[in-house]
């Protein structure tokens, strides 16, 4: 069994760890990909769900605002001037 640091994933030499147990070192074990993987669960799904909703919602009635918008709400856009 090979302890690696939760924060910057080092492996953590055995004098370290000799004196922890099995309960200490739980959750700082070598991580498999497939217990890495985030899955949301069915509350996180719905809850996104309701909340796209509500931004669909906000943005219809324009209480989003658009940075990039307002940015450029004052520019001049560049026009050719037409001689005579």
């Amino acid at each position: 069994m090979q302890a690696v640091c939760p924060v910057c994933r080092e492996r953590l030499p055995e004098e370290i760890i000799t004196g922890l147990d099995g309960d200490d070192l739980r959750d700082s074990l070598d991580a498999d990909d497939d217990r890495v993987k985030y899955e949301p669960s069915a509350e996180m799904i719905e809850m996104q769900q309701k909340m796209s909703e509500l931004y669909q919602q906000q943005l219809h009635k324009g209480g989003i605002i658009d940075v990039q918008a307002e940015r450029n709400k004052y520019l001049v856009p560049n026009v050719s001037i037409i001689r005579r």
